[in-house]
Parts: C-alpha cells; structure tokens; sequence
C-alpha cells in the first residue's frame, strides 16, 4: 500500500505500491498474477539483493540509533 515506507520496492523492481483500497489491491493482485515464474523469480532475487544491502541489523540500529542523536 501507499501507506508502507517500501516505495524502494517498486524504483528496484521487486514490488508494488498501491492506494489503500479494495478496488487497487484488486488490481495490484491481478498484476502481479500476469508476472511470469522467471519475472517474479527475477523481482524476488532483486528484493533479496536490496534487503541485504540496506536492512542488515546493523544498518538499522545505526539509524535507529540516529533519531537519538
């Protein structure tokens, strides 16, 4: 949804973001269903790529450490 802090998701190719409503989640279902195995295995390698470089538990208790500062 529009509402998570995930837009990185979509500028990397590895999700989507939606409005916070039934109707486009719908949509965002149908979608994602059209993707291709290799398409989808292709977005999850990518999602794995970006989580591992940016979301270690290090880098998130530096930031979390940050807002203290």
């Amino acid at each position: 949804s529009e509402r998570t802090p995930w837009a990185g998701a979509v500028e990397r190719g590895c999700g989507a973001r939606h409005r916070h409503d039934a109707p486009s989640l719908a949509a965002a279902i149908r979608e994602a269903l059209q993707l291709t195995p290799r398409e989808t295995r292709e977005a999850g390698l990518r999602g794995r790529k970006w989580v591992e470089a940016e979301f270690t538990r290090e880098i998130a208790a530096s930031r979390h450490f940050e807002l203290y500062r």
